[in-house]
């Protein structure tokens, strides 16, 4: 199942931090992917599915992979990143708060190393109520993502 979501970044400019324009995009999550508990033959059509979603989409911007922080990348993981990094990929490491600082950072840089990413790309995120922190680097990576060119004109052409 994936579900969609139409969300807008604002692009702003740098200068003055004022809104310039709202960029349209789909948010597209494969809820439960990494930990559902389903038969090798579903996930071998999950994994179909996805190859074909991420490998043949023209508009896709750019993959965002949650990883739990306290764990490995896993061969679905590495896989999805490999896919992912053609068209650009932001890592998410959840359960930040479970682990601590100097942790975050240690885990932070070898989920790049492993993943072939930029240190950048690997954002530490909370959504905890008074421990929230990341949110405002990934959104970002993400919106520069969608950044349309001056001269790409209107996309509804």
């Amino acid at each position: 199942m994936l579900n969609y979501f139409r969300v807008e970044f604002a692009e702003r400019r740098a200068a003055e931090e004022a809104v310039v324009a709202r960029v349209p995009a789909y948010l597209v999550d494969l809820p439960g992917y990494g930990y559902a508990q389903v038969s090798k033959t579903h996930r071998a059509a999950w994994k179909q599915l996805l190859e074909r979603y991420l490998g043949g989409r023209a508009q896709l911007a750019i993959v965002c992979l949650l990883i739990d922080v306290r764990r490995d990348p896993g061969e679905e993981e590495r896989w999805i990143a490999e896919l992912g990094a053609e068209g650009g990929l932001v890592v998410g490491l959840t359960k930040c708060d479970k682990v601590s600082k100097s942790e975050r950072e240690s885990r932070r840089r070898l989920m790049a190393k492993t993943l072939s990413l930029p240190v950048e790309h690997c954002v530490a995120i909370s959504t905890l109520s008074g421990k929230r922190h990341g949110l405002a680097e990934i959104t970002d990576l993400l919106a520069s993502s969608l950044v349309m060119d001056p001269d790409d004109g209107d996309t509804d052409d």
